[in-house]
């Protein structure tokens, strides 16, 4: 899975397939998803892009507030339309999955929540730590 909460060849996927036991058809019905969903999601990248782009051209060139809290709701709007997109992939691939693999999935989640909250809750060393 990626970022958008969906599936993206390429970050994991493979390990995730395997991992999974995903069948040759679940495999090709995720990858036609993907391919549907992919012009939308670069047109989607690029606005984002281009609003911070125009927001940060409006900071330097000194804007009002006004034009400061439009730009700022644009982005926040295709920001939402970013993470509305992600749930709608993700809900697509769900809905691929067996019951079975739902709960492998399920399992492997709370695997990585656990070592990543154990990786948070590590001591930090530093320097200063060690008197040095």
């Amino acid at each position: 899975m990626c970022n958008h909460g969906g599936w993206d060849e390429g970050h994991g996927s493979k390990r995730l397939a395997h991992l999974l036991d995903l069948t040759d058809a679940q495999k090709e019905t995720l990858k036609a998803q993907r391919d549907a969903q992919e012009d939308a999601r670069d047109t989607l990248k690029d606005k984002i892009g281009d609003a911070r782009e125009a927001l940060a051209t409006a900071v330097n060139t000194g804007a009002n507030d006004a034009e400061l809290v439009a730009l700022t709701e644009t982005l926040g709007k295709l920001h939402a339309e970013q993470l509305l997109a992600g749930a709608k992939a993700h809900k697509a691939f769900i809905a691929v999955l067996t019951d079975e693999q739902k709960q492998k999935l399920a399992e492997l989640k709370t695997k990585r929540e656990a070592r990543r909250n154990a990786r948070e809750n590590e001591p930090q060393s530093s320097s200063s730590a060690t008197g040095a």
